[in-house]
């Protein structure tokens, strides 16, 4: 794209990001700054690529990634193009890439208000069912954990089993130990 390379674009980015800085500075109130991380180079889903720290309002710093929150653990959880400000939404913490080539991630629809304490977190043994309680349709573990959904890693029969006659939510709740009665 018009010839430049990966950290031209980033030095780009990180120009506009300190220009409109500059512009509230000079439009009147002084509003403190946070760092946000831009990419270097294109990120895979699942890692943290490299990554440019330039500033932006406070007010703003909720919507986009910190240098702390990507040297404390997270990753994203969708490739990013090179050269954008990574926005908070899409970072989750641990590991998200599938360990099998033969598998992949997909995220599922879930409802899990049977978990008990803080609720599901990535690494957690989940076991779903298409009732609260019911059968056991899967016990795996959660790669990652959003509001509302989860990710795992799947293969062509796991999805059979989860998704069945129709994508429906799926109820979890933490797999015992000695695991969970199947369907």
């Amino acid at each position: 794209m018009l010839g430049l390379a990966p950290a031209q674009w980033a030095w780009i980015a990180a120009t506009l990001v300190v220009g409109v800085v500059a512009i509230w500075f000079l439009t009147g109130e002084v509003e403190p700054t946070v760092g946000v991380a831009v990419t270097i180079g294109e990120w895979r889903a699942g890692e943290v690529g490299e990554f440019v720290v330039v500033p932006a309002p406070e007010s703003l710093a909720p919507l986009f990634a910190t240098q702390e929150m990507l040297s404390g653990g997270a990753v994203v959880s969708v490739p990013l193009p090179d050269g954008v400000v990574v926005p908070a939404a899409v970072l989750v913490e641990g590991k998200v890439a599938p360990d099998d080539e033969t598998a992949t991630l997909m995220r599922f629809p879930v409802d899990a208000s049977l978990w008990a304490g803080p609720g599901p977190r990535a690494g957690d043994v989940a076991v779903f069912g298409r009732q609260a309680g019911g059968c056991a349709v899967l016990i795996a573990e959660l790669r990652a954990v959003d509001p509302g959904d989860v990710t795992l890693e799947v293969d062509p029969g796991m999805v059979a089993r989860l998704v069945g006659e129709g994508l429906a939510t799926l109820s979890i709740w933490e797999s015992p130990a000695v695991g969970w009665p199947g369907c």
